[in-house]
């Protein structure tokens, strides 16, 4: 049965962390509630559970991004029929079950970077007055994502300075702006930070800048400070390369469906 959670107990706590932490789509869903919780208008939480009462599916709404993780026994047509009722703004989940709900959508690479492994992302030379800078100067962190990705899906910046700068104030994510002298020239991030686990996202290099191994080397950072931890990120199909390159294993496969595409 699937219901809506509306406060955090100290019980589901720790079963939430735990169900969600081997999974990219457990981070993805929650991700907004590390950073909030679910008393707030613009995040939503439901769970699904068995008879037995074991949970088999954890979801979040963040500003009508719906996320999915559900176990391999989560009851699909149950969850089909609630996404349906909840017609959200965009949903992120596991191929497999999301195909069921809509025939369309943008079909990706789950890439998993495993505990303990090491980014081989190549160093970029110290002579190109480069400098990464963390957690800071989310300006520039903001124009290099849009300048680099036309159908980014930002908000303006103030919301985006809002919620990016509570995320890292609660400890919830991290950035890396690398800089060419006074340019900012590349991103990325960690969006959900749990104990076991990190999800990597906002991956960019503005357009004249490319292939000088700068988004790789904000990527190596974040890899080498989680070191410990077991890294995730999603990628189109055409990056997949890219980020094998970086030591990272395609591990299965997201749908990404919109509104228009259900």
């Amino acid at each position: 049965m699937i219901r809506s959670i509306e406060k955090l107990t100290s019980a589901l706590w720790p079963e939430y962390l735990s169900f969600c932490k081997d999974s990219v789509f457990g981070l993805k869903a929650i991700g907004p509630v590390l950073s909030y919780g679910p008393g707030y208008d613009f995040v939503s939480v439901w769970e699904q559970r068995n008879e037995a009462g074991e949970l088999t599916a954890f979801l979040s709404q963040y500003y009508g991004a719906l996320a999915v993780c559900g176990r391999e026994d989560a009851d699909t047509e149950e969850l089909i029929a609630f996404l349906k009722a909840v017609a959200p703004g965009s949903l992120n989940g596991p191929s497999e079950l999301l195909q069921a709900f809509a025939a369309q959508g943008e079909e990706g690479c789950v890439m998993e970077l495993k505990r303990g492994g090491d980014c081989t992302a190549v160093p970029v030379s110290t002579g190109d007055s480069l400098t990464v800078v963390r957690n800071d100067r989310f300006r520039e962190f903001y124009e290099v994502v849009s300048e680099s990705h036309p159908d980014f899906a930002g908000a303006d910046y103030s919301a985006f300075l809002t919620d990016l700068s509570h995320r890292v104030r609660h400890n919830t994510a991290e950035t890396a702006l690398l800089t060419r002298g006074d340019r900012p020239v590349a991103t990325a991030a960690a969006l959900s930070i749990l104990p076991g686990a990190v999800y990597l996202g906002a991956v960019a290099t503005v357009p004249d800048e490319r292939g000088r191994h700068y988004a790789s080397t904000c990527l190596r950072v974040l890899c080498d400070a989680f070191s410990e931890r077991r890294v995730f990120l999603l990628c189109r199909p055409e990056k997949q390369a890219f980020y094998e390159r970086l030591g990272f294993v395609c591990t299965g496969h997201y749908l990404e469906v919109s509104s228009r595409e259900s």
